[in-house]
């Protein structure tokens, strides 16, 4: 599903060409739980970030579902992340104005499904997390651990095959973080490809698969036996 060969990604900070990724080449299945392990500046955010669609490589090549994300156009790559790929940050990026609800509806509507689909959707969705008694709830009014699990509903409201996780409970108390690892468990158990980024190797314990990632490179990439 994910396959990525030759990929460097470098910035120019004034006169200074800063390499953050070189060379890196992996592949990820679907129904995989990867886990991309690294140090702070380690490349693994800006992985994470092509991954996902929202940065292009200065080099190699990115294949996502059989297709060759360069050769997409802005509008094809828009509808990629809003169908195809979940995003699930440390700091939730809720709408504060916004219910639950319709925090998890917001993808939906991008999407054009209709106002009873969205609903209904959401609203499951909620219930599946374990925020039926939330749906009217704003995000000020939610403990840290409902807010990402309203941000986990919203990342697979349009079903996307491929849900990516940036550090979901660096924000969180540990026991907090233990549920919503489960939860990330109970999705890609339902057959959702999962890449979750930390620094943490107590988090990337949660995955079956863990790609170590140091100055920019791949440093090994080994199966383990998940908590």
């Amino acid at each position: 599903m994910i396959e990525l060969t030759g990929i460097a990604k470098s910035y120019r900070i004034g006169t200074e060409e800063v390499a953050v990724l070189q060379d890196v080449n992996l592949r990820v299945a679907a129904g995989e739980f990867v886990a991309l392990l690294g140090p702070s500046g380690s490349g693994k955010t800006t992985l994470m970030n092509i991954i996902g669609c929202l940065d292009a490589p200065t080099t190699g090549a990115y294949r996502l579902d059989g297709r060759e994300v360069s050769a997409l156009s802005p509008d094809q790559i828009a509808k990629v992340r809003n169908l195809k790929i979940g995003f699930v940050f440390q700091n939730f990026y809720l709408l504060p104005r916004m219910t639950a609800l319709r925090n998890v509806e917001l993808p939906m509507v991008y999407a054009s499904r209709s106002r009873a689909i969205r609903r209904e959707r959401a609203r499951a969705l909620l219930e599946q997390v374990g925020l039926a008694d939330r749906v009217s709830h704003r995000p000020n009014e939610l403990s840290g651990g409902q807010k990402q699990r309203v941000a986990i509903a919203r990342a697979m409201a349009n079903e996307p095959p491929i849900l990516l996780a940036d550090e979901p409970t660096g924000s969180l108390d540990s026991q907090t973080s233990q549920q919503i690892l489960r939860l990330i468990q109970e999705i890609n158990a339902g057959g959702t490809t999962v890449v979750l980024i930390t620094h943490d190797e107590a988090i990337a314990a949660y995955a079956r698969r863990v790609i170590r990632i140091r100055d920019g490179r791949v440093e090994s990439d080994r199966e383990v036996v998940p908590c």
